[in-house]
């Protein structure tokens, strides 16, 4: 007989990746997984089963079955209470990965946090629970901050410098949060940076688990006066040593571009495992193509290199140069930078770059996240696309809409004009060896048509909500049009 298991959350949106097991006394025991509907085919035997239900962030089901002829059993799956995840992160490939497994990490900047930890530890704790109830995994901190920053300073020279980072990593840990640790604003005050790098390594063994990785300096090609002559060099050696002293994931820093160039200044003499990018944020074009333009800026760096990256300090709510604080346009972007192979997205707020201090307070910057305009609909909609991505996305396979792209589903004779003609900004695709996709169209100002490669299922999701807004099958050379509208998320799978 031939069983379809359908998996599903409290409001009947299918749970793709699920895994179900079974134990059948005279058949044995099954695994399967669902796919992006939601749903896995088995053909079994009648009789009794025990069947166990697992999805990452819902509570494991375990249910009888009693089978004895073909049709449909529909499960459903209840939000579990956030655990925090466990073991060393460390990369497979694209993907962030630690003992629980593959996961699309998210972060946010809070670049003060180790001076608040030492000046106003309550309200570290205050956003540390404000983050972990909303699905983040790690924070941005910088661990050297000299004194041009005249009211954020963090000195290692301080007694008590190694005891405020190990204090801080214990309590991110308490609450269920990892560390991104960006050890130099610049190398003011400290002339003996073999020796910090010890200290952190040190200070990390003890808890290697609140590490999401280290980046030895932030934005060092942006203004050298803030580094020592040489500093690019100097830098990638002590990458090295940090690789060398910890099971670690490591970045330099941020190149100046996403090109070949760029990136070797900073990576082509290092062990660095990680590039970390800063995306362009200007504005150009004007008009929606032009608000939308940053999103599509994802596609870059995994063309620039075959590095792990992250998005570490994108376009966001009142960050420097342009701001953003568009829930949909946001959600696209962290949506993107795994689609397009980022390991992680690390949500940058002018919150979380002085938290309230006097330059923040010049530029009419927030001093608490939670103050940022619409804050909890960004981090909302953001956890809503990793729920309903893979978690080895960035490990996909991926594709531009046009020719130079044989793999993408579509036929992309009918979308490249549409793009030319500015009537489409773009429709990156991902697909993986099972034959499933995801497309991302962003800026639709004209009806898309989507023309089947193969036979195949489609889903089209709101990204926002994750709601299922549309869903056929095509047979090969058939089309699906859609509408206009500034962005969706098609998933699905081909046939045979």
């Amino acid at each position: 007989m031939l069983i379809a298991f359908h998996v599903q959350d409290q409001r009947g949106r299918p749970l793709s990746g699920a895994v179900i097991q079974a134990k059948n006394e005279p058949h044995g025991d099954w695994a399967g997984v669902t796919n992006p509907c939601g749903d896995f085919l088995a053909t079994l035997g009648a009789g009794h089963y025990d069947l166990t239900v697992t999805y990452p962030g819902f509570e494991a089901r375990v249910l009888p079955a009693d089978l004895a002829d073909s049709g449909i059993v529909t499960i459903g799956l209840k939000s579990g209470i956030t655990r925090a995840r466990a073991g060393v992160v460390r990369l497979a490939g694209r993907v962030f990965t630690d003992d629980a497994g593959p996961y699309l990490a998210t972060g946010t900047s809070l670049f003060w946090a180790l001076w608040g930890y030492a000046h106003d530890r309550a309200r570290v704790e205050q956003h540390f629970s404000f983050l972990a109830a909303r699905g983040i995994d790690y924070v941005r901190v910088f661990g050297v901050i000299g004194p041009r920053w005249t009211d954020r300073v963090v000195d290692p020279a301080e007694r008590s410098w190694d005891d405020d980072v190990a204090g801080l990593l214990d309590l991110a840990a308490s609450y269920g949060l990892r560390v991104e640790l960006t050890i130099w604003q610049d190398t003011d005050l400290t002339a003996d940076r073999p020796g910090i790098v010890d200290r952190l390594a040190a200070i990390a063994s003890a808890r290697p688990q609140s590490i999401q990785y280290f980046e030895i300096c932030n934005e060092g090609w942006a203004d050298l006066s803030r580094f020592p002559y040489d500093w690019p060099a100097e830098a990638q050696r002590l990458a090295d040593a940090l690789r060398a002293k910890t099971p670690h994931v490591v970045a330099v820093t941020s190149p100046a571009g996403m090109d070949a160039g760029a990136i070797a200044a900073w990576y082509g003499r290092s062990a660095a495992n990680l590039l970390t990018a800063h995306l362009p944020r200007d504005e150009m074009g004007g008009g929606v193509t032009g608000a939308w333009r940053y999103v599509r800026q994802t596609w870059d760096p995994w063309l620039a290199s075959a590095l792990a990256w992250t998005n570490d300090e994108g376009k966001g709510p009142q960050s420097s140069v342009a701001g953003d604080d568009d829930p949909l346009r946001l959600t696209m972007y962290a949506g993107l930078t795994w689609l397009c192979g980022g390991a992680g997205f690390v949500l940058h707020t002018g919150a979380g770059v002085g938290g309230g201090d006097e330059a923040s307070k010049s530029k009419g910057r927030a001093a608490n996240l939670w103050e940022v305009a619409n804050i909890d609909r960004i981090l909302a909609g953001i956890a809503e696309m990793r729920r309903l991505l893979p978690a080895d996305v960035p490990n996909w396979s991926r594709h531009n809409a046009n020719r130079n792209f044989p793999g993408y589903p579509f036929e992309t004779d009918r979308l490249a004009p549409l793009i030319e003609r500015g009537e489409l900004l773009r429709a990156f695709a991902a697909t993986s060896g099972g034959g499933r996709f995801i497309v991302m169209p962003i800026v639709a100002q004209a009806p898309v048509p989507f023309a089947a490669k193969s036979a195949m299922h489609v889903d089209v999701y709101e990204p926002l909500t994750g709601d299922v807004i549309d869903a056929c099958d095509l047979a090969a050379g058939e089309v699906y049009t859609l509408p206009p509208g500034l962005a969706r998320i098609m998933m699905g799978f081909r046939f045979g």
